[in-house]
């Protein structure tokens, strides 16, 4: 039996995928259809809560005062990279909640830059943050790194590399 998998799957369908007809899994690279639909079906409802979850964050963040609490705005900006590490991994087309997520990021950012007034160190400080957070979003778009550094994620301790690789004996 050969399975169909979906062209922009969820972690636990990739999880799935990666399993498939794997000799590095052996006897547990085995996948019935029945995992695969329950699996896409988790995947999906993580989906839609995250797009409740982001709408009310967006909503959070537009209707903060003018002149927020700096830990309020902080805050906010560290839910918001949460979001986007969290969309990464999710199945179907996260691009506009991801454009979102960064256009959302881009004004905190301006607002704590300013801030942050004359203060050369503190934009020495976010300047590197924002290479940071740059270089931490591209390496999200390997959806095995998504998988990994989710709180949730669907690749169980065992199915790491290091108990793939162990000496034969």
């Amino acid at each position: 039996m050969t399975l169909s998998f979906s062209d922009r799957p969820g972690p636990r369908e990739r999880h799935l995928r990666r399993k498939y007809r794997n000799p590095l899994f052996g006897n547990c690279g085995e996948v019935t259809l029945q995992t695969l639909a329950e699996a896409r079906r988790k995947d999906l409802a993580d989906a839609e809560t995250f797009r409740d979850e982001l709408l009310k964050l967006v909503e959070e963040a537009a209707s903060l005062p003018a002149q927020a609490e700096s830990e309020v705005i902080l805050g906010l900006k560290e839910r918001l990279d949460k979001a986007y590490e969290r969309a990464c991994g999710l199945a179907g087309d996260q691009s506009r909640s991801k454009q979102a997520i960064q256009r959302l990021l881009q004004v905190i950012m301006r607002a704590v830059r300013k801030g942050a007034g004359n203060d050369l160190l503190a934009h020495q400080e976010l300047d590197q943050e924002a290479l940071a957070r740059s270089a931490h979003f591209e390496l999200l778009e390997q959806p095995l790194l998504a998988d990994l550094l989710s709180p949730d994620t669907p690749v169980p301790p065992g199915d790491l590399m290091h108990k793939l690789f162990k000496p034969h004996g």
